[in-house]
Order: structure tokens, then C-alpha cells, then sequence
């Protein structure tokens, strides 16, 4: 350009309105995120973009149905993505020259509806709403699977979680039962 700033264009073979960069500017992840009255295209494809300077480029990789969500750890090492039925986790430090690759999924082991999912800070763990009263806790590192359903804390009452969070230091999970007025801590990884 005029102002002596390089551009380069690279094609993205699928639609895309969402962008994750990991911390360490070496790469981006561009998918294509749910948005409200929009039908979606694009249900399992993302690009994982190469930013060193001068050696751009794209890789296509197939996740899970429906990307929501990026999260990359804090190294800058695997790109999380949550989908409606798991999470697909991608190695960016082992990403092949040309695509498309299939990445992992790591699901739920249920057809039920999952609600939010959260992933801890250090990326060992995802955590999600499963139906009304349950919390699934998915191990990242091996794809286990625990269960924690929360009915019977109210025997013959309706127990509806309705907000589910990480502990900043990634050690708890907070479920929220607005119906009883109540906060429901549970230690992650045990």
C-alpha cells in the first residue's frame, strides 16, 4: 500500500463472522457463530490461520456440529472449540501444511440438550449444563465424562440450574438454582 503496509488476501472456503486469536499472535481461529433470527451455513467446518509473517496461510479443520465457541489456552498451544455436541480440541503446534484435517470430538455421552459450557482457565476441563438439573464435567485430557445431577438435593421439587461458572482459579464449578435461592459449589477434577 501507499502507507508501506503489506496486505495479503487468503480465501476461506466456508462462512465465518467469528474470530479467536491465541495469546500469542501465531494463529487465528475464523468460524462461523450462531447469531439470533440468522440461519446458519456452515454446521462443521473452521480455518485455522498461520499469522508469521510472510508464510500465511489456511488450514480448513472439520469439529463437532455447530461451533459456538473458541477458546485457546493460555500457551497458545490447542484452540477449544465448543460445539452443540462436545468439544473439538485442536493442536496448533502440529497443524499440517494444507486441510482439510478432522479434529477430535469429545462429547457428552448424552442426546439431551447442553446449555452453556465453560472451559476452566488452564484448559484441563469442560463444564456444561445438561437438561435441568444436571452438570457434566469433561476431561480435556483424555475425554471422561462425569456426572453430577443435582435432583436430588430437592426430592419431589423441580430443580432447575440456571447458571453454570468456572472459579477463576478453575479448582470449582458454580451451579446457580434460581428456583431455591441457592448456589451449588462443586470442586472440578475430583
Amino acid at each position: 500500500t501507499d502507507t508501506g503496509t503489506s496486505v495479503r488476501a487468503l480465501p476461506i472456503e466456508h462462512d465465518a463472522n467469528a474470530v479467536a486469536f491465541d495469546p500469542t499472535g501465531a494463529h487465528a481461529v475464523l468460524f462461523e457463530a450462531p447469531r439470533p433470527g440468522i440461519s446458519r451455513r456452515n454446521f462443521h467446518d473452521l480455518s485455522v490461520v498461520a499469522l508469521a509473517e510472510g508464510a500465511e496461510r489456511i488450514v480448513r479443520v472439520v469439529v463437532g456440529y455447530g461451533p459456538s465457541r473458541v477458546e485457546i489456552d493460555p500457551t497458545g498451544a490447542r484452540a477449544l472449540v465448543i460445539t452443540e455436541d462436545g468439544v473439538s480440541p485442536i493442536d496448533l503446534t502440529t497443524l499440517p501444511a494444507e486441510g482439510p484435517v478432522r479434529a477430535p470430538l469429545l462429547g457428552w455421552e448424552t442426546l439431551d440438550l447442553i446449555g452453556e459450557t465453560r472451559i476452566t482457565p488452564d484448559g484441563a476441563y469442560a463444564l456444561a449444563r445438561v437438561g435441568v438439573s444436571e452438570v457434566r464435567q469433561l476431561d480435556l485430557r483424555d475425554g471422561t465424562v462425569r456426572t453430577a445431577d443435582l435432583a436430588p438435593l430437592a426430592p419431589g421439587e423441580t430443580l432447575e440450574i440456571t447458571d453454570l461458572d468456572v472459579s477463576p482459579s478453575g479448582t470449582e464449578v458454580l451451579a446457580v438454582v434460581r428456583s431455591h435461592g441457592a448456589i451449588v459449589r462443586m470442586p472440578i477434577g475430583a
